[in-house]
Order: structure tokens, then C-alpha cells, then sequence
């Protein structure tokens, strides 16, 4: 018995090994996805060579960024230490309701100047895993598997590459590497008609940032001098869209002083100036 029960346990482990030893092999990361991991550490990250043809976009929902772009702002200022549970999001698929619940994790943070072509902007790298589940009626139906490569300078994305695999239940997998965000977009941004309120200012009658959006979005308004002896975010969150107003208090700002007023919305930044008298 003992001997008969050995040989099966023999057997299995023989299966095991050899159903391991003949797995295929992953496969290799595309050259987009090569050059977004800079495996070497260099210290510029050049995407020239790569034609964006051949990556586009991923534009169904189920595979858009859950995580939110404030957060990838938390990780470039070091503010983001430990794995996040993400929003539960409930989306409608052909008349179907669904759920999505899962996490996402920092992986890494790096200062790299990211080149595309005549572009070149120096961006902090940030390297975004999410895991996470599709529900229907409370059974589980796909898993996603996504990793971000986001180059963001200050609040705004001006590049961002990913690599998602989606798992059905069943065996069905599906895998897509593709450009979010491209910084040769950036050339038309939307008009926000940003402006200040009272300007020329004084240190009394401190000043409003007046602006439009398009559709709501997170906003960061910003100040900063000609020398850049201050550079100061004054407010940072989520906005309605349509007519909007930040108060920005002068008291400490320097009379006779220039100051550059930032409006960053939608990946694109925004500024005017504003005199202090």
C-alpha cells in the first residue's frame, strides 16, 4: 500500500516537473515596453525610434488607469508608501451591470528626461501595478493585470506607457502595450480663458484665479516668482466643470514683484501673471 502510494506520489512529481520544465517561456517585453523599463537605469529615456502606429491606445474601459492621477502625484512628491485599494467602479457592458475591485501599488519613482523626436522634458518616472477584478453578479469573470510607465512633470502626464493583461475565466488572455498619453498632443490644449482678479494686486486685497473647464477634472493651482524663490501649490482637487474660482492669498508676496499664476488641467499646464503694487 505504502509502496503503491509512493509510486503515484512519484509519478505526480515527475508530471509536475516536467509539465514546469516545458512550460513555455513568457514572452519577451515589446521594444516600447523595453525602452519604458530602462532596465539600465540611464538617465534619459529615448522613444524616438518607436512608432506610435504600431501602439495605440486601449480605449475600453475595463483597461483604463484606474489609478487616479492625484495619486501618481502623491508617488512623483514621495507621499505614497503602501498599496491602495481603488475605487470600486460599476461600469455597464451590453446592458449588463459590473463591478471592478482590486489595488494598486508605487513599484519605483525615478528622475529621467523623457525624449520623443525635438521633445525633451526632464519628468519623474512613475511605475504603477494594478490587480484587479471584473464581477458579474458577484462572480468573478476576468482578471487585469496592468502596468503603468507615467512621466510626469509637476501635475501633468506628458508621457505614460502600459502593458495590460486581461485573464478571463476560462483561459482566454488578452494582451495590449500601448501610449496613454503622448507629448506630441500637447501642441492644441483646450482654452480654460484662466485670469486673475484684481490685478495689479496688493498684499491687502489678496487676488482670485478665474478659469473654465471643459468637463470636471483635478486641477492644481500654483504660484511662482520670476526667480523661483517661491513656488507654492495653493490648491489641489477635484473641479466642477464650467466657471470656476481659486482665492489666492498676496499678504506674504512682494510688492513689485511679478508672480506666474499655473492652472494644470487635463495634462496641461496654464499660466498668466499677476503684479503685486
Amino acid at each position: 500500500m505504502k509502496k503503491g502510494t509512493l509510486s503515484v506520489l512519484a509519478a505526480m512529481c515527475f508530471t509536475l516537473a516536467f509539465a514546469q520544465e516545458t512550460l513555455p517561456p513568457p514572452p519577451e517585453d515589446s521594444p516600447l515596453i523595453d525602452i519604458a523599463k530602462n532596465k539600465s537605469g540611464n538617465k534619459e529615456i529615448d522613444f524616438t525610434e518607436i512608432s506610435l502606429d504600431t501602439y495605440p491606445n486601449t480605449v475600453e474601459y475595463d483597461f483604463i488607469r484606474k489609478t487616479p492621477l492625484e495619486k501618481l502625484i502623491d508617488g512623483a512628491q514621495g507621499n505614497w508608501n503602501s498599496v491602495e485599494n481603488l475605487p470600486i467602479d460599476i461600469i455597464e457592458i451590453d446592458g449588463e451591470i459590473f463591478s471592478i475591485e482590486g489595488q494598486s501599488n508605487l513599484k519605483s519613482v525615478e528622475e529621467v528626461r523623457v525624449i520623443f523626436g525635438k521633445q525633451s522634458i526632464v519628468t519623474k518616472k512613475i511605475t504603477v501595478t494594478e490587480e484587479y477584478s471584473l464581477f458579474h453578479n458577484g462572480l468573478e469573470v476576468a482578471k487585469y493585470t496592468n502596468t503603468y510607465y507615467s512621466f510626469i512633470d509637476d501635475a501633468t502626464i506628458v508621457f505614460e506607457v502600459f502593458h495590460k493583461e486581461k485573464e478571463l475565466i476560462g483561459g482566454l488572455a488578452e494582451i495590449y502595450d500601448g501610449v496613454s498619453y503622448n507629448i506630441e498632443e500637447f501642441d492644441t490644449p483646450i482654452n480654460i480663458e484662466l485670469y486673475m482678479s484684481p490685478n495689479p494686486a496688493t498684499q491687502s486685497s489678496n487676488s482670485d484665479a478665474y478659469f473654465r473647464l471643459p468637463f470636471p477634472g483635478y486641477v492644481v493651482v500654483s504660484v511662482t516668482n520670476v526667480d523661483g524663490a517661491v513656488n507654492q501649490i495653493v490648491y489641489a482637487g477635484q473641479r466642477l466643470g464650467g466657471e470656476n474660482r481659486v482665492h489666492i492669498s498676496t499678504s506674504d508676496f512682494k510688492v513689485g514683484n511679478t508672480y506666474t499664476v499655473s492652472v494644470t488641467f487635463a495634462n496641461t499646464r496654464y499660466t498668466t501673471n499677476l503684479v503685486m503694487q
